[in-house]
């Protein structure tokens, strides 16, 4: 579609998020379209949003765990410098309860530890961090920024079956559809996720978004307006 497309996957640590964060804010620019695409575990703790590295240590986790985690506002305030003609930020990152203790099957996250020692890594996030499950309403995007959760903040989204979550799976099923303004695009998503979540798992998820975004835009291209030449 048009798009420089920069793809990370299993992000280790904090250095690594922040040096791939960086990479991507090097390429805006005023007239610049961007997209920021999260999709993983999630936190968070007094009021800040953190992004949680596949390779969090388990030993120091209640001492610097700032230190381990990418803190979202960081994102933003990286954002906030760099200011783009559209700027849209996607967390699909609010997962079913982090702190059971032991994942679901069909949820491999954070990948690269195995599941005893994820549930170990995930009841110290609770107990050692207070920690909770769901990100916290977004207050700190730069104005004009989208901001979309999977789910309402405070709340969980599920991972889905298959490749894709719910949320991920129905933005690729519209993001190519032309002629739909991104509003538009998000409320098809969002029917998508509740008419799914509601069928699949008896319980409705509803994503949710933070914008001040005032201008018009449409992945796939907007419908030229239309001129009338009136007649006498």
């Amino acid at each position: 579609m048009g798009f420089t497309t920069l793809c990370y996957t299993n992000l280790r640590n904090r250095d690594d998020f922040a040096a791939r964060v960086q990479e991507f804010v090097d390429q805006l620019g005023p007239d610049t379209t961007s997209v920021f695409y999260y999709s993983g575990h999630a936190v968070q703790v007094g009021n800040e949003n953190y992004l949680v590295p596949t390779e969090t240590q388990v030993a120091s986790l209640h001492q610097d765990f700032t230190q381990q985690f990418y803190r979202l506002n960081e994102l933003f305030d990286k954002l906030n410098g760099r200011p783009a003609a559209f700027q849209m930020v996607v967390l699909d990152a609010c997962r079913t309860d982090p702190f059971a203790d032991a994942p679901l099957p069909s949820t491999p996250a954070m990948s690269g530890v195995n599941t005893a020692s994820r549930a170990v890594v995930l009841k110290s996030l609770r107990v050692d961090a207070n920690a909770t499950y769901g990100l916290q309403r977004i207050n700190h995007a730069p104005v004009g920024t989208l901001v979309l959760y999977a789910t309402a903040s405070g709340d969980a989204a599920f991972d889905g079956i298959g490749r894709n979550g719910p949320l991920t799976k129905h933005f690729l099923a519209h993001l190519e559809s032309p002629g739909i303004s991104v509003e538009e695009l998000i409320k098809r998503v969002t029917r998508g996720v509740q008419s799914d979540t509601s069928k699949g798992f008896g319980k409705q998820q509803t994503p949710f978004v933070y914008s001040s975004f005032t201008g018009n835009f449409c992945f796939a291209g907007c419908p030229q307006p239309m001129f009338v030449t009136p007649t006498n």
